[in-house]
């Protein structure tokens, strides 16, 4: 069992990260008798998952219906989460698109500072 700082630290996200998926009910956490939060190992590998699945732009809702499946899903809540799971990955190729030609333009970009740097310089050598 850890506190919610280590849980965040480990898992590369805030302490309010975590109250907040907590609050949505991504997450249920023990508490001590204090009412301090105890993330077991179990509750880290489902704040992992989640953070896997946020960095892939899935919503709140769809995290929580996904996670919801349980551990032994239907065939059809299978398929269902393999189906957003396609989605996401359709999503990440056109912002992989995206992001390529905006690189593109950066680079282009570039080489156009660089071409007037060397006319400046070869201007500046004249004189």
């Amino acid at each position: 069992m850890t506190s919610i700082k280590n849980a965040a630290a480990e898992a590369g996200v805030t302490p309010n990260a975590l109250r907040y998926y907590e609050k949505v009910g991504l997450l249920t956490i023990a508490r001590d008798k204090n009412g301090i939060r105890q993330y077991s190992g179990h509750d880290l590998d489902r704040v992992r998952i989640i953070c896997i699945l946020r960095r892939m732009n899935m919503p709140i809702k769809d995290i929580r219906v996904s996670l919801d499946i349980g551990d032994d899903p239907t065939v059809s809540e299978q398929e269902r989460f393999k189906q957003q799971l396609a989605d996401l990955a359709d999503s990440l190729d056109q912002k992989m698109v995206e992001i390529q030609q905006e690189k593109q333009l950066v680079l282009r970009k570039m080489r156009a500072v660089d071409a007037h740097i060397n006319r400046t310089k070869t201007d500046e050598s004249a004189v």
